[in-house]
């Protein structure tokens, strides 16, 4: 049976029959993968392999079902602040959330791994972990074409939006009544969120209670 490498990063990990585990790993080029991973007490390395938002390189086998069996794994990063501070590991949750549900197998997207990759590892350096989380998944939503978020209302391209309604960019004429109002400068923040590249200017935005439970409130729609 032909063996397999590819890199990737756990994002989920449950008991699977006696010693072995079952995870779920997200990769550059095959989408998400399901995993038979076994659990030795003299192999400490397999166990943090199974750790969530563990970045390793895998070689596996292809077997008669969709599970693939491990064959050797490397840890290139085990990313374990994570589990020493509540925030990140809450924002990696989201983060691996957003990716469960919208890459589903056998869809292949380099560019969402690459970026996943990216905010997992700043997270380490954030003060404020949720904006990543937040920014991540309205990047994501964007990218797969399920939120458009723009200033002019999507229907009759004339009218400031602010109302963000399955996605779309509305005006108060335009919207329907399960739509979500947002200010002029919580709008702004929005558009931020979505199209600001730098971590560092990320980490500059002010996000009041009330504002990241709008946004958090339209993310959900799409989990």
């Amino acid at each position: 049976m032909q063996e397999n490498k590819t890199e990737g990063i756990t994002l989920q990990s449950t008991p699977f029959r006696e010693k072995q585990r079952l995870i779920i790993i997200f990769t550059p080029y095959m989408g998400l993968l399901s995993c038979i991973v076994p659990i030795m007490p003299t192999r400490s390395d397999l166990l943090s392999i199974s750790s969530g938002f563990c970045l390793s390189e895998f070689i596996y086998k292809k077997g008669r079902s969709d599970l693939l069996s491990l064959v050797e794994a490397s840890i290139i990063e085990e990313h374990f602040f994570l589990r020493q501070n509540l925030s990140s590991l809450e924002a990696a949750a989201f983060m691996g959330k957003m990716i469960l549900h919208t890459q589903p197998p056998p869809k292949i997207s380099p560019a969402i791994y690459k970026l996943f990759k990216k905010f997992l590892q700043k997270l380490h350096q954030s003060k404020v972990p949720r904006i990543l989380a937040l920014s991540f998944s309205l990047k994501v939503l964007q990218h797969e074409g399920f939120i458009h978020v723009l200033p002019l209302c999507n229907t009759c391209k004339q009218e400031k939006a602010h109302i963000l309604c399955g996605g779309e960019s509305l005006c108060s004429h335009h919207a329907l009544p399960y739509g979500t109002p947002y200010t002029d400068e919580e709008w702004s923040i929005l558009t931020a969120l979505i199209q600001e590249n730098s971590f560092s200017s990320l980490e500059k935005i002010i996000l009041a209670p009330q504002i990241a439970m709008k946004i958090e409130k339209n993310i959900q729609e799409f989990l």
